[in-house]
């Protein structure tokens, strides 16, 4: 995971090259740059597809974790499912809804999950409860790039592109990540 974290942040460090590119050459080369290297990925994909570990689809989640949620509100509710805790997501498992004798009305084969589907579920939920606050965050950091991007063209930059401070992240994500990850 390291490796494609760092790889991603690798292809982000790119943009200081664009970015002078576009000022001291033109926009079409700071746009062929990258076309290039997005000719060069089939290639590269080519190289190492036999090194990918390929598993045929087996089909969708969505449908059933929809499923899950209607069991969910239908067995607990819209107060139990604000509240959550374990009881209101035990009340989705195949073995509660069986030992309580929810499946005697049910066609067979209505229920395509498992115990650790749910688990999966819950665990899905609560991490999702990070990106709650991730709306507030771009709203401030696009706003302040785009102030630093309109500063430093009212600035003195002795050659260097406007853009270029906001390019610093990936940079130092390359050089901290292994040091915060071996270190």
């Amino acid at each position: 995971m390291l490796l494609y974290y760092w790889a991603i942040n690798i292809g982000a460090f790119i943009k200081i090259g664009t970015s002078y590119a576009e000022k001291r050459i033109g926009f079409w080369l700071a746009f062929l740059v990258p076309l290039i290297i997005y000719l060069i990925m089939p290639i590269v994909l080519a190289i190492i597809r036999n090194k990918v570990i390929k598993l045929p689809p087996q089909g969708s989640v969505v449908a059933d974790t929809f499923k899950v949620g209607q069991v969910l509100i239908s067995r607990g509710g819209i107060v139990k499912a604000w509240k959550g805790g374990d009881d209101f997501w035990n009340s989705a498992k195949p073995s509660k809804i069986e030992g309580e004798g929810g499946l005697k009305n049910k066609r067979p084969g209505w229920i395509n999950w498992d115990d650790d589907f749910v688990d999966e579920i819950k665990r899905t939920f609560q991490a999702c409860k990070l990106f709650c606050f991730l709306p507030i965050f771009y709203m401030a950091d696009g706003g302040l790039s785009t102030i630093a991007t309109s500063m430093a063209g009212s600035m003195t930059t002795n050659g260097a592109p406007n853009d270029l401070l906001g390019n610093f992240n990936p940079l130092t994500i390359i050089i901290v990540a292994p040091l915060l990850n071996y270190v």
